[in-house]
C-alpha cells in the first residue's frame, strides 16, 4: 500500500471523527516506510532511500551554495567470492563491508545505502572534493584491514567519487553518472582505489 494510499485513508479517519486512530495510524505509516526504504540483507538505507534523500540534498545544496559529495563504492571481485564460496559466505561479505563503513562514518548528516548488489553509496553533504576524498580513502582502508572472505582472502573496495557546487540547478542523476564514471576508472586502474570525476575530467 503506498504511503499516499494510507495518507487517504487517515483523512478519511479523521473527516468521520476516529481521532482515536490518528497516533496508531502515525506509528503505522511511519513503520511502512522505514520498510520501504531499508536493504532487508544488510539493514541500510536502499536504493529507493537514497533518490528521495538525494532530491532534498541536491536542493539544499543549491541554495545554500554548499559541495555535495557522492561516493560510489564496489567490492572487488565479488563474483569470485559468490562462485568460489559459496553465496552464504558473500552476502556475509557484504554485511561485513557494510558493517566497517557505517562505523567508520563518523558525521550524522553522512548517510550510507546498498545501491544495488555489491555496490554501495554514501552521502556527503557539504563536503567538498578533498574532504571527500579523505573519507573515501579511510572508508578503502578501513574495509581492507577489517574485511576477509576467509583468513586469507582479505576484501577490499574500489572507490568512485563526484562533488558538485550545484551554482546550477542540475539533475541529480548527472552526480550518480559522474561517481560511476570515477568508480569505473578505478577499477580499471587496479582496483582497491579511490578515483575522482573532478580529476579524471581535468586529465
Amino acid at each position: 500500500m503506498s504511503d499516499a494510499k494510507l495518507q487517504e485513508i487517515f483523512k478519511t479517519l479523521i473527516s468521520t471523527g476516529r481521532t482515536d486512530l490518528e497516533a496508531e495510524l502515525r506509528i503505522y505509516i511511519h513503520e511502512l516506510r522505514d520498510l520501504a526504504y531499508c536493504d532487508e540483507l544488510t539493514g541500510l538505507l536502499n536504493r529507493r532511500a537514497l533518490m528521495a534523500d538525494l532530491e532534498v540534498e541536491v536542493s539544499r545544496a543549491y541554495r545554500s551554495k554548499q559541495p555535495l559529495s557522492l561516493l560510489m563504492i564496489d567490492i572487488d571481485h565479488f563474483k569470485k567470492v559468490n562462485d568460489t564460496l559459496t553465496h552464504e559466505t558473500g552476502d556475509q561479505v557484504l554485511c561485513n563491508v557494510a558493517k566497517t563503513l557505517r562505523g567508520t562514518l563518523w558525521r550524522k548528516q553522512d548517510k550510507l545505502y546498498r545501491y544495488g548488489g555489491e555496490e554501495k553509496t554514501v552521502l556527503l553533504p557539504d563536503t567538498p572534493l578533498q574532504g571527500g576524498l579523505l573519507v573515501a580513502e579511510k572508508l578503502r582502508l578501513a574495509v581492507s584491514q577489517t574485511c576477509y572472505a576467509r583468513k586469507d582472502w582479505p576484501i577490499t573496495i574500489s572507490v568512485g567519487i563526484a562533488t558538485t557546487q550545484f551554482d546550477e540547478l542540475m539533475d541529480y542523476n548527472a552526480l550518480i553518472h559522474n561517481a560511476d564514471i570515477a568508480l569505473y576508472e578505478a577499477k580499471k586502474s587496479g582496483r582497491n582505489k579511490v578515483c575522482a570525476y573532478e580529476k579524471i575530467k581535468d586529465e
